[in-house]
């Protein structure tokens, strides 16, 4: 049942699904995410991204009031700037992701109280990794660091996520394998990234804390995604939608398709099925 607009919440994914090509909310977007607040529905985000990683898009935001951060770890209210729900890993399992990750020619970025450290190997190696479009992102957005492995081992944080990219694909499935027996949730995102929360973390029990703080039933909700870190939202929410970019992978748990995140896949998801 999609006709009846019977829906009072979407959930955005943000890379490959709320932002284009250019990494930005397109203005048809914007409108539709508009409409949706002035018709008394919840627009919300639902990233793998820290908060510092979010808030350059603030002034693009409009309607949404609401995120759901690294990958479900962090729950904030944008208007208030607050944090309405936390959860950390810990010291132990911290410690048993810092020796995996030196397994392999890893890079690490590690996300505490909403904001993202990277190490000064990651900036030197954006073109090696093949990322190099994404150093002025990281001047931006990334605090970074000479050791992130010191630190992990030090217990001086409390780390809501922690992301290994590795240089192939087959090296992300061999850091998988080491992982399996570590308390941690882990899921894949793009350029053989690995991306671990605590245990019971997705983005899929943090929309149902989110729907519950709002007073909805999860059933009452959409998520929108393209890739295997929203897949556990697809899976709880009343309808899921898949992104025309998304990979097979999400697909196969989809209810529906739009466009894709390049022909306003997000606009056309609140007015099909939310407004």
């Amino acid at each position: 049942m999609t006709e009846d607009k019977k829906y009072k919440m979407i959930a955005f994914d943000m890379d490959g699904t709320l932002l284009n090509r250019k990494n930005r909310i397109s203005e048809e977007t914007e409108d539709a995410i508009r409409e949706a607040a002035a018709a008394g529905k919840a627009v919300v985000i639902a990233t793998g991204r820290s908060l510092t990683e979010v808030l350059p898009y603030r002034e693009q935001f409009g309607g949404i009031h609401y995120a759901i951060l690294e990958s479900g770890a962090m729950l904030y209210d944008l208007d208030a700037d607050q944090v309405l729900k936390r959860v950390v890993f810990g010291q132990e399992t911290v410690e048993k992701l810092e020796a995996v990750s030196r397994e392999e020619d890893i890079l690490l970025q590690v996300m505490a109280d909403g904001r993202s450290y990277i190490e000064q190997a990651f900036v030197d190696r954006l073109e090696a990794m093949g990322v190099a479009g994404l150093r002025e992102f990281v001047e931006q957005c990334e605090t970074v660091l000479p050791d992130i492995r010191t630190l992990m081992r030090s217990g001086e944080m409390k780390f809501e996520k922690i992301n290994f990219y590795h240089t192939s694909q087959e090296a992300r499935l061999r850091s998988l394998e080491r992982v399996r027996e570590i308390d941690a949730e882990g899921a894949f995102s793009a350029d053989a990234s690995l991306e671990m929360s605590p245990p019971g973390v997705t983005k899929g029990n943090a929309l149902r804390d989110l729907a519950e703080m709002f007073g909805i039933s999860v059933e009452e909700t959409i998520a929108v995604g393209d890739s295997g870190n929203d897949i556990a939202m697809l899976e709880v929410a009343g309808l899921a939608v898949a992104m025309g970019n998304a990979d097979d992978e999400l697909r196969a748990v989809a209810d529906v398709t739009v466009a894709s995140n390049n022909d306003d896949g997000c606009a056309e998801a609140i007015r099909r099925y939310l407004v």
